[in-house]
């Protein structure tokens, strides 16, 4: 069936805006709405797109050209993706997106002609541009992904109007029941580039000739020259022409502009060594990682790239950058950073390697930098207020004057970029020092601890002979490596997010070794509903293929355990066959009380389910892969219920590699679509061999001798208790007897 779009909503007709006029460039993200509303298109058959509608935007001059560019979508974050260059679901680093139809509409909300034209106009999937105003919602314009079809920039459709225009508004539709690669971020031209930063002032200025000018702060942009190579799918030789200019994700052009520029911050107590960030958008170079190879410097400082920077033996006025003592940073046609293990490879690699750069000075506004000086103002506050919440006793005497400086600086009219800079990283290495500190409180925590351990004020005990009222003294032991460790690098720390990672883990294992004084030993069968957070929390690091995370407490007992059973009696969508919810897992994983990953194999599972043809089986529990699943059954005539010879719930059993009086559990929702599907959010860990009922009893096909019967109670599949039999189903069926045995079994009871 054909679904035709209604041109004219009466809904655009009755339409009053205020006299305010509209700027370019106009920016639209989630803030304003985007992706949009979900529409049904035919009630019959329950089509539906995902519709969105800009306001009714009026300017003084008009504009006969309209430019709609996409910067991210549903699927694809342009800030946590880096430009790699390579062929794939999203090009070069720039979001696809598909469109069904797309009109312009007038302020009485009747519909303009136009031509329209794009960048990526794709070549290969056959959702061709002229299908995006046919009126018809199962027809699509896609962009392309295809290298030789992707355009060094992101992705824009163009619009050409009959008419100048002075007012208009747009509306959109995704593509008919699919609810991916839908704009998220987009930009609104009158036909020009747009660039999702802050307008900038951008004049490339003067090469740079010496580390000593580096060392004056400011803002660059670098260029990488490449030589010969030999070309890896003809075998030809081609030269490489011209520099490839270094820029961010925010960025992909070939003539520099701001997203080109970096700052560079200066590694203590290492000459002529740096960290590169980006200047639009807080990014590290990141070491050692050619194909995803820049971090957000607020989560993972740690993993930047410390750059040493020395002049170039051959080329004048160019500079040679290493990482370590042989890694040599390079940089591809179309913008990858690569490393090659020595200069040798730059003459013989398939790719165009460059190992000289040139370093070129940079003017900029200042007033239109000052996000990098705020925003590192922001976090030293955040960062004092937190500290001195909690009373440390410290003196930041001159973090503080450094941040009123800066304060002072963003408001002066004549302050220069490299004022800004500089200002920015006196903050950043002050914040180092000061949380120096914080981690010294912690490290003084933990030889209070092993004083009080000595002292006899705290006992220990060690598996598998634990002690109640004691506290694991593999945890102590824990401790004390991570505070030696701590002490051994207290020197050599230069980034915050160093610091922070080794002060998060001294306090989270510290308040472990508290939180785990053995007050009473745990026993099997543990049970787990949503009343312990299940069905976990979302894992969307895998962009559209996500699923849920959940972690058990440690639990100790008193004996040591060699195996258990999980045994999933529901799951968070409900999906069944026969009676019994079927789950899906990515992994299976058991930890040791000090957080330890415990060593699995396919070997260590059993199940008394199928294995699924469609997904790894059993060995998909273990691979360290959430693209691959374990899934209790696969259809109707291969269900773990009883009509098959397998009786009981779905389960998995895990035979440990070594006996453990302590564990914790951890599970992976299945990862392979947009929504998670088929998760335990009901099941227990019980001992292995034993079946396990929702409603706690035990199943056993053990005989009892002796006494009458007393009762006799029926259980359906999904818990529910009765006195009479639950008709053409299977009933667990729980006899009492009078000498106080109690005998279950499961019956088809017709």
């Amino acid at each position: 069936m054909k679904h035709f779009l209604l041109t004219t909503l009466m809904a655009f007709v009755a339409i009053t805006t205020s006299a305010q006029y509209s700027t370019w460039p106009i920016t639209l993200t989630t803030a304003d709405g985007l992706p949009g509303t979900v529409e049904i298109v035919d009630d019959f058959e329950g089509d539906s797109v995902i519709t969105f509608v800009t306001e009714l935007y009026k300017f003084e001059e008009p504009t006969k050209k309209l430019r709609m560019t996409v910067i991210s979508t549903n699927t694809f974050d342009a800030q946590k993706n880096s430009y790699t260059g390579t062929t794939g679901g999203n090009g070069p680093g720039f979001p696809n997106f598909t469109i069904s139809e797309l009109k312009i509409l007038k302020g009485n909300g009747k519909g303009t002609n136009f031509t329209a034209t794009s960048n990526a106009a794709s070549k290969n999937s056959g959702a061709y541009l002229e299908y995006i105003n046919d009126a018809i919602y199962e027809t699509n314009f896609a962009t392309t992904s295809y290298m030789g079809d992707c355009p060094q920039a992101y992705h824009y459709i163009e619009f050409e109007f009959d008419e100048p225009m002075s007012e208009f508004r747009i509306r959109w539709h995704s593509q008919m029941n699919k609810l991916d690669y839908i704009p998220t971020h987009i930009g609104l031209t009158p036909g020009t580039e747009y660039l999702p930063f802050p307008e900038q002032e951008f004049a490339m200025g003067e090469k740079v000739t010496s580390v000593e000018e580096l060392n004056e702060g400011g803002v660059y942009v670098i260029e990488g020259h490449a030589p010969a190579y030999t070309h890896s799918f003809t075998g030809t030789t081609r030269t490489y022409p011209g520099g490839g200019f270094w820029h961010s994700p925010y960025g992909g052009h070939v003539t520099p502009n701001a997203a080109s520029a970096v700052y560079l911050i200066p590694v203590a107590n290492k000459s002529d060594t740096y960290k590169i960030t980006w200047l639009n958008n807080k990014h590290f170079i990141k070491a050692n990682e050619p194909a995803n190879n820049i971090y957000n410097w607020t989560d993972d400082e740690v993993e930047a790239a410390l750059v040493k920077i020395a002049p170039c033996d051959t080329v004048n006025g160019d500079f040679i950058f290493t990482i370590g003592d042989s890694m040599i940073i390079g940089h591809e046609a179309l913008g990858r950073m690569i490393l090659a293990e020595n200069k040798a490879d730059k003459m013989n690699t398939s790719r165009p390697t460059a190992w000289n750069f040139s370093i070129h000075k940079v003017s900029l506004n200042a007033s239109a930098i000052g996000f990098v000086l705020q925003e590192v103002i922001d976090i030293a506050e955040e960062r004092l207020e937190r500290l001195e919440f909690e009373e440390y006793d410290f003196e930041p005497s001159e973090l503080l004057a450094e941040i009123e400086n800066g304060k002072n600086l963003l408001k002066k009219s004549d302050a220069t970029s490299t004022e800004v800079i500089n200002a920015r990283n006196k903050i950043n290495k002050l914040m180092v020092e000061y949380s120096v500190q914080e981690l010294y409180t912690y490290v003084d925590s933990i030889e209070e601890m092993l004083h009080m351990v000595e002292n006899g004020d705290i006992a220990t005990s060690s598996a598998p002979n634990w002690v109640i009222g004691t506290y694991p003294i593999n945890l102590m032991n824990g401790l004390v490596a991570l505070s030696d460790n701590a002490i051994q690098k207290m020197d050599k720390l230069h980034c915050i997010g160093e610091i922070d990672n080794m002060t998060n883990e001294l306090k989270a294992a510290l308040n472990r070794f508290w939180d785990y004084k053995i007050e009473e030993f745990t026993s099997l069968p543990i049970r787990f509903d949503e009343n312990d957070g299940l069905p976990g929390v979302i894992d969307d690091a895998n962009g559209s293929n996500v699923g849920y995370i959940w972690q058990s407490p440690v639990y100790i007992f008193g004996e040591e355990i060699t195996s258990f059973r999980l045994t999933v009696f529901e799951t968070n969508t409900g999906n069944k066959y026969g009676n019994y919810d079927y789950f899906s897992l990515g992994e299976l994983q058991v930890y040791d009380i000090s957080g330890k990953l415990v060593p699995l194999t396919a070997s260590c599972f059993n199940t008394n389910s199928v294995v699924p043809t469609f997904g790894a089986g059993i060995k998909g529990l273990c691979d360290g892969y959430l693209y691959t699943f374990f899934s209790s059954a696969i259809n109707d005539g291969q269900d773990p219920n009883g009509y098959t010879g397998t009786e009981g719930y779905p389960y998995i059993e895990v035979t440990l590699p070594t006996p453990m009086s302590a564990f914790s559990y951890k599970q992976y929702g299945r990862a392979t679509g947009s929504t998670p599907t088929d998760t335990p959010v009901k099941f227990a860990i019980g001992k292995a061999g034993v079946a396990l009922t929702p409603d706690g009893t035990a199943i056993s096909n053990v005989e009892v001798d002796g006494d009458e019967v007393v009762s006799v109670t029926y259980y359906n599949a999904a818990g529910a208790s009765s006195a009479t039999p639950f008709k053409n189903t299977v009933n667990i069926v729980k006899s009492v007897y009078a000498n106080g045995a109690v005998k279950t079994q499961k019956r088809i009871i017709k």
